[in-house]
């Protein structure tokens, strides 16, 4: 029992130490012409909070630091919350996952509702999942399951998230769970593109993604942008 409160406390102080900024963008140029700096964003976009485990055992917890507030996941989904010093903690909502959770990500909507994104071990293998959960409850207003690993940080523009898995890229509705627009099947299996995804940068009128290296396979970040009203995609 102690490891595991050990293991919690080093996550805590890491989330201290740079709250819920856990990756970094990639220092790439749009690969289009944009009217602003490629370290500017859409204003009023944000990201979702990154929940961490030291993963010493597959029952450690995950926490994340939003604002005042840290987040709890456990292994199998029960997500808690609870003040920065880990005091005052209550429940917020079960994903009741059939296996393990391997990584997730939170987005409070408002009062009662959270977007979540989170990656899943089951009998079948490894799914990516987003939902959107009500305060107190343990069933879905709504999920959609991708058979593909790998989800990235999704990064919210009001209603809308920003999200990815491996060789996928699209635009949901958190409310509803429908597509504004979707791109998929674009994993390149010999050159290992487009395979896991930083974040996002969003602009006034395009969305650019970047894929991450891959240790001794691939040293460059390959990109995609997206025209974020009609859906077309570029390269």
């Amino acid at each position: 029992m102690w490891l595991r409160n050990f293991s919690v406390f080093l996550v805590l102080i890491s989330l201290v130490s740079c709250g819920d900024d856990t990756t970094r963008p990639p220092k790439a140029d749009c690969p289009v012409k944009v009217n602003t700096p490629v370290d500017s964003s859409r204003k009023n976009t944000e990201r979702a909070t990154v929940l961490l485990s030291q993963r010493k055992t597959a029952y450690d917890v995950f926490v994340g630091r939003k604002g005042d507030s840290l987040y709890y996941c456990e292994y199998k989904g029960r997500v808690e919350i609870a003040d920065t010093l880990g005091k005052n903690r209550r429940f917020l909502f079960d994903l009741e996952a059939e296996f393990l959770i391997d990584e997730i990500f939170i987005h409070r909507i408002d009062d009662q509702h959270f977007f979540v994104v989170w990656q899943e071990t089951d009998h079948l293998g490894i799914n990516s999942k987003w939902a959107l959960y009500k305060l107190g409850t343990k069933k879905p207003e709504w999920i959609k399951s991708h058979g593909e690993p790998d989800p990235g940080q999704p990064v919210i523009d009001g209603d809308y998230a920003y999200v990815s898995t491996l060789g996928m890229i699209g635009k949901i509705d958190m409310r509803n769970g429908q597509y504004a627009w979707q791109h998929d099947s674009l994993y390149d299996p010999m050159k290992f593109k487009y395979k896991t995804f930083e974040r996002p940068l969003i602009y006034p009128t395009l969305v650019c993604f970047f894929d991450k290296p891959i240790r001794g396979r691939k040293s460059n970040r390959d990109s995609i942008w997206v025209n974020d009203v009609t859906g077309k995609i570029g390269r």
